[in-house]
């Protein structure tokens, strides 16, 4: 099999799960044995390209997944591309076969690094910044307005680049959420847990529970490409008052919301305090409210007239 590198790209630095620090230069990595070279290809491709049911959005109907993002990308040519002209082209064979056999996935997504993805972004932030502010600019809407408008009838519209980048924004969050409360509730032996504490139907975890499954619900939602905007409404709305509800335990106590929640959110919370009057709020409480704020726009853009 032959291929052909599209486009020349700047000499750089590779890393591995092992070398985070300094990495390799090109020539380093051409010197490399055989074993080393694929640990460098190997992460190289993971921090650029994942597995679609990340977070590309799927439709039975249309045949599969839709790659609004990009791709889909080959494993073969990606590498090949890269490292063409340092490393084999049976070298590069064997560690994109390695890649497909173990994830069994032949049709990659664009990953969060990935060139095209960074540069969508930029040019979107820049896009934001760039636009003239006025007085009489809009404020954000309540997200109890949009709900209203949405059991009126609204149909939402997607697929434009606004939605599309907000949509984005959310399912980072979303994923960073996921793995902060997986953190917070090994800590404490709840959810997920081989031996739940005798407290498990207390309040605080109760809110644990909603929030996971908003998340889940929300999550699932967005991979659609016709999300049900009023179910991703709904499921903030109780990340709303999850977040309403943990702000007030801190504030009330941070002590023993520390003890409840155990040491690793425990920690975060107990170092909770008052400067400049502005609260150090732990990392859950800024994750819910980045999401409901990213959320609000989301679908304050999709269900007003274009």
């Amino acid at each position: 099999m032959e291929f052909r590198s599209s486009m020349a790209r700047p000499r750089r630095r590779y890393y591995s799960d092992d070398d985070l620090e300094r990495g390799v230069t090109p020539s380093e990595l051409k010197r490399m044995g055989r074993e080393r070279r694929k640990e460098y290809m190997r992460h190289w491709f993971h921090q650029n390209f994942e597995d679609p049911a990340q977070e590309t959005p799927y439709n039975s109907g249309e045949g599969g997944y839709l790659y609004i993002w990009g791709g889909p990308y080959n494993a073969h040519e990606q590498l090949f591309d890269e490292f063409g002209s340092l490393v084999s082209e049976d070298r590069i064979e064997e560690a994109a076969n390695e890649l497909e056999g173990e994830d069994g996935i032949y049709d990659w997504a664009p990953g969060r690094d990935h060139p095209d993805t960074r540069q969508r972004e930029e040019e979107w932030r820049a896009e934001q910044f760039e636009r003239p502010e006025t007085d009489d600019e809009p404020q954000l809407e309540r997200l109890e307005d949009i709900v209203e408008r949405l059991k009126s009838g609204v149909v939402p519209s997607y697929g434009d680049g606004y939605e599309i980048e907000q949509r984005r924004a959310i399912q980072d969050r979303l994923g960073k959420l996921r793995t902060t409360l997986a953190q917070v509730t090994r800590a404490h032996g709840g959810i997920g847990h081989n031996h739940p504490p005798p407290d498990e139907d207390s309040p605080q975890a109760v809110v644990v529970i909603e929030i996971k499954e908003a998340e889940e619900t929300i999550r699932g939602e967005l991979a659609k490409p016709q999300p049900d905007a009023l179910i991703v409404a709904n499921a903030t709305l109780l990340l709303k008052s999850a977040l309403g509800w943990l702000g007030k335990k801190i504030d009330a106590a941070t002590d023993s919301f520390a003890k409840a929640f155990g040491t690793t959110l425990g920690a975060t919370a107990a170092t909770a305090v008052t400067a400049g009057g502005a609260l150090l709020i732990p990392p859950v409480m800024t994750l819910l409210a980045e999401i409901v704020d990213h959320v609000t726009r989301w679908l304050s853009h999709v269900t007003l007239p274009f």
